[in-house]
């Protein structure tokens, strides 16, 4: 790779072999990610079914521990009278080996030992380092 620059712009050039190596630097990323990865998540997979009556019936199909890390982030709290509500949105980092099925449940086991229950909306997005899934709360329903 040759690099330079003129009035504080910098760029680089690729040569020849070096994109080669882009493998392995994504490897070393991977890990990287990975070492932030504190929390335990037990994931259910849930399948559903209709009865010979027409009822619509949910099974749990497998259930997996994995490692993962909880990114919560508060958006708003509301006031009502003497109450106040927080709402917020929690992301869920794993990695990339990992899949993760839209409305599967989550219960997220932090660090310190305490417990969180969500479930996944929609897919989740795929990064070279790690995937993350969008959360909500089981009882925001």
């Amino acid at each position: 790779m040759q690099a330079g620059g003129t009035n504080g712009i910098v760029f680089a050039r690729w040569d020849g072999d070096e994109r080669k190596d882009m493998g392995y630097t994504w490897e070393n990323a991977k890990k990287a990610v990975e070492k932030y990865f504190f929390d335990k998540c037990n994931i259910a997979v849930y399948e559903s079914f209709e009865t010979e009556w027409g009822e619509a019936r949910w099974i749990q199909r497998e259930e997996k521990e994995i490692i993962c890390r909880l990114v919560e982030e508060p958006l708003m709290v509301r006031e009502k009278g003497l109450l106040s509500m927080s709402e917020g949105r929690a992301t869920l980092l794993y990695p990339v080996e990992e899949n993760l099925e839209a409305g599967s449940s989550v219960t997220v086991t932090k660090a310190g030992g305490e417990k969180k229950y969500f479930f996944t909306v929609g897919e989740s997005i795929f990064y070279n380092t790690h995937k993350e899934a969008v959360l909500m709360k089981e009882n925001s329903i």
